[in-house]
């Protein structure tokens, strides 16, 4: 028996992971951020053994509401998770902490992080995805990387894509447990398409991909790309918004859009 599992519009997803945010916290976030599943077209087990991988990115994607405390606590919840609301201090979070499996998937990017040096405070995260778990299709990756955009970006972290891939595979291998490679990181956080729908209504034009910015309209067409890029495209110069498209550095749109509660203002 076959079942056909949809994935969520960006906007949709977006704005269901603030609605949880909203309702669990009782304040707006400081923004969505989101990151995709992935499937493998070829070398399952491979990467980590040295040999080829073929992976693409879905559309289904996981969302992460999320704004930072200064206490060092941690509130974190996620819809249908057992249990639904987990409470704690960030430093609890550590590999053989005790905490569930999905705290672990959620932050231990934060921990790897802090041992790298860098300074968190807290957060509170509200968390939704339509990526099938269970499924061979990176759930937890996908988990790990939109908590670790999102904690770049709100804690203004000098840290790039390609080394938040190394950073969320070894959450992954330490504090979830999983011996992986980083494939699945990797393909969350620097692949590429052309998908895209307009945010919602009640949002501002920004939208996150990580430290990034960018506004609504439609995609422009995509080729493969490897790497994001770190500002917006430069508006029209006559003052309109220029089409939708989360820019990597070839000009392809990427695949982890999503709206912030902020708005960055557009710079050349």
């Amino acid at each position: 028996m076959t079942y056909e599992i949809s994935s969520w519009p960006e906007a949709a997803g977006a704005a269901r992971a603030a609605e949880l945010f909203t309702t669990a916290f009782g304040a707006e976030p400081a923004g969505v951020w989101a990151s995709p599943g992935r499937v493998n077209l070829i070398g399952e087990h491979l990467d980590y053994n040295g040999g080829s991988s073929v992976p693409i990115a879905l559309p289904h994607a996981t969302y992460v509401a999320l704004s930072p405390r200064e206490d060092g606590r941690v509130r974190i919840t996620s819809a249908g998770a057992e249990p639904e609301l987990w409470t704690g201090a960030l430093a609890d979070v550590v590999p053989g902490g005790g905490q569930p499996t999905w705290v672990s998937s959620a932050l231990g990017a934060a921990w790897v992080l802090s041992r790298a040096g860098h300074a968190l405070t807290g957060v509170d995260a509200a968390i939704v995805s339509c990526v099938p778990t269970s499924a061979g299709l990176s759930s937890s990756a996908s988990i790990e990387c939109a908590v670790g955009l999102a904690l770049v970006e709100v804690f203004g972290l000098p840290v790039g894509r390609r080394e938040l891939v190394g950073v969320c595979q070894r959450a992954e291998n330490e504090v979830v447990g999983a011996p992986t490679g980083s494939m699945d990181q990797s393909a969350s956080l620097l692949a590429c398409s052309t998908r895209s729908t307009d945010p919602p209504s009640s949002s501002p034009s920004a939208c996150r991909t990580g430290a990034s910015a960018c506004s609504s309209s439609t995609p422009a067409p995509s080729t493969p790309s490897s790497t994001a890029s770190t500002r917006p495209a430069a508006p029209p110069a006559n003052g309109s918004q220029p089409a939708r498209a989360w820019i990597c550095s070839d000009g392809s749109p990427t695949r982890t859009p999503c709206w912030s509660a902020s708005t960055t203002p557009w710079s050349s």
